[in-house]
């Protein structure tokens, strides 16, 4: 029997061997640089010391202006007072989420500014969707705190509706996928929210980690909310 087996992996990996042999890989280079992307995503502070610092950002590519070609949105952490330590005070109101505008010809433009979407809360992730059904992609960014919803205005810049909208998330969110649940021709959405951090109170950790994990801290309830049709999201988690 272990004979059998021997050749049975003996002639998978020789199958596996030749193929891979066949097979060119690809090569990247880092052309950075040269694209003129100019980011360095900080945390809020110089050391990680606690699991929201820790937990990291996500960045996405959409075409926001519709050209055809993707554009990227980077998000970026901030000096919070119940987060980060003192030592990175000098971070505060230095950080900002960044726009790049991709020019067709394999280089970036930053266009935060003149588009008004450079938020500065603690940014973790960000997602895209026309939710009103205009035809520009609208801007939702997840922070740890209020998240921020941006209103696409089909001219290169959006509006914060974050309030109008309904969609000031307070919990610390994560991830934001769209979906039309209940079939009404309106996205809908749905915002998975992470823990509840007690701003650095709990202090036992396993030493390798150097702070506390996720399973030293209450879960959070995720969000459902359903799109009115009126520019208006209503919160439906408890209804479904």
């Amino acid at each position: 029997m272990n004979l059998y087996r021997f050749l049975i992996f003996a002639l998978v990996f020789q199958i596996a061997t030749a193929y891979s042999s066949s097979q060119t890989l690809p090569v990247f280079n880092d052309v950075t640089k040269e694209a003129g992307i100019n980011i360095k995503h900080s945390f809020g502070d110089f050391d990680l010391t606690n699991i929201v610092e820790g937990t990291g950002a996500g960045a996405m590519f959409f075409d926001y202006d519709g050209d055809g070609w993707l554009d990227i949105y980077f998000v970026n952490g901030c000096w919070l007072k119940n987060v980060n330590d003192n030592r990175g005070r000098s971070l505060r109101d230095k950080l900002i989420n960044s726009l790049y505008r991709n020019n067709g010809d394999g280089t970036f433009k930053d266009v935060t500014k003149e588009a008004r979407v450079g938020d500065k809360g603690y940014g973790v992730g960000c997602s895209a969707a026309d939710f009103d059904n205009d035809g520009d992609l609208d801007l939702y960014v997840l922070n740890y705190g209020s998240n921020v919803f941006y209103c696409n205005n089909g001219n290169g810049t959006f509006t914060d509706i974050s309030q109008a909208s309904g969609l000031a998330n307070p919990k610390w969110s994560l991830s934001a996928p769209w979906f039309d649940y209940d079939g009404d021709g309106d996205l809908d959405v749905y915002v998975a929210n992470y823990l509840e951090y007690d701003s650095g109170k709990f202090r036992s950790y396993y030493a390798a980690a150097g702070y506390p994990g996720p399973l030293s801290y209450r879960g959070q309830p995720d969000t459902l909310y359903r799109n009115n049709g009126d520019g208006v999201y209503l919160n439906q988690t408890d209804e479904r």
